[in-house]
């Protein structure tokens, strides 16, 4: 009698267990429609597994309609938690041949109305010439657009995709699926945390630590830092990064640094004000750090507006350059990311991408630097508190 050899059975694979768990979870009635999901952090400790591990299993949950997902906010039980079957658009297999007559090249960015955004613009534009590829620039403004504007970009057969990904907590399914594809895709500005793919990022930690420094030798000992986004976005968090790591080697006490994050300038803009107010006032802050242009030149309308002298009490730096291609209003000190060239380097990085496929990916970090213009001034010998308005 001779024994009969099975073969093993398949392992589950991590992710899956998960996702088996929490469905097994809802179905029962443990969680409830509406109920709160664990963070990643906190799923990583639970099930000893990686974060990209916990990344894709949330991703499937919510793909099949047992979850729904916020920016910032967190993960929560769908309403209605049936499966639903959603597929994406069948990809062909890319096969690295440019010869076809002006191959289609998608550039998706959040937004178009920015100094920034137009200065990246024009540095992809001049690696992909209308002579020789079809550039779609294509406007996502958040992270559920960006999902359907890339499904998009496969449905129009694009040979590459240049992203300036969308503020969001966790990674696009779409995304992901992406880079498991052939489809060549370069990032700006952003990285995928664990996953090993071209981009091109700014040292935005070395930016928080010109932008502190500066001040710091100013005179400057009380700063706030000003963000209509959060930290769990990849620049703002760097930067934060930067600037509490200065800091502390500067033996600046932390509470000494003080962080806004969702300052919305489309807030009413008591609001705002209020909040400038309270920081100034309150807490003393005579340095402002911003880390958006547009918010910028809203926090400088309304120090002007309460009559705050810009740099005589108040020092302000922007994160991005404020005057476009108008030098005339040059005014603001700011961290030069060199967007311009940064949009080159992603765009010849995807270049490169469409005639090597298989090469090694490209992480480039570019190191910015800081100009100094009219904002800045030394530290007031005291502080002086301002009227309510």
């Amino acid at each position: 009698m001779t024994d009969t050899v099975r073969p093993a059975a398949k392992a589950t694979p991590l992710y899956q267990k998960i996702v088996d768990d929490i469905t097994e979870q809802i179905r029962s009635g443990r969680l409830a429609p509406g109920d709160r999901l664990p963070t990643e952090a906190e799923l990583v400790a639970l099930y000893q597994v990686s974060r990209i591990t916990v990344s894709r299993a949330m991703n499937e949950l919510r793909a099949g309609g047992y979850i729904v997902r916020f920016p910032n906010k967190g993960s929560f039980v769908a309403k209605h938690s049936q499966k639903e079957e959603r597929t994406l658009p069948s990809l062909p297999p890319f096969s690295g041949d440019v010869s076809a007559p002006l191959p289609r090249i998608a550039f998706v960015i959040p937004e178009l109305s920015d100094s920034f955004a137009l200065n990246l613009v024009r540095g992809v534009t001049s690696v992909f010439p209308s002579s020789e590829y079809h550039l779609l620039i294509l406007q996502s403004r958040d992270g559920e657009h960006e999902e359907e504007i890339l499904k998009l970009c496969v449905e129009l057969g694009v040979s590459g995709i240049l992203l300036f990904p969308a503020d969001q907590a966790y990674y696009s399914d779409t995304l992901l699926w992406l880079k498991l594809s052939s489809l060549p895709i370069v990032l700006l500005d952003r990285t995928l945390p664990g996953i090993n793919t071209d981009c091109v990022v700014t040292d935005n930690r070395e930016a928080g630590r010109l932008a502190l420094e500066h001040l710091y030798f100013l005179g400057h000992r009380s700063f706030a830092f000003l963000t209509h986004s959060t930290d769990s976005t990849f620049s703002v968090r760097e930067r934060i990064n930067g600037l509490r790591s200065t800091a502390a080697r500067l033996l600046i006490p932390q509470d000494s640094i003080h962080i806004c994050q969702n300052f919305d300038v489309l807030q009413p803009r008591e609001g705002a004000a209020e909040t400038l107010q309270r920081l100034l006032d309150k807490n003393h802050v005579t340095a402002l750090i911003v880390s958006e242009s547009q918010t910028c030149l809203s926090v400088y309308e309304l120090l002007l507006k309460a009559g705050v002298d810009v740099p005589g009490e108040v020092s302000l730096i922007s994160f991005d350059s404020t005057f476009g291609t108008n030098r005339d209003f040059d005014i603001f000190t700011h961290i030069d990311q060199s967007e311009y060239g940064m949009a080159q380097d992603a765009a010849q990085t995807l270049k490169n991408r469409l005639r090597l496929p298989s090469a090694a990916p490209q992480q480039q970090t570019r190191i910015p630097t800081l100009e100094i213009r009219k904002t800045t001034g030394k530290a007031p010998a005291r502080t002086h508190k301002r009227k309510q308005s």
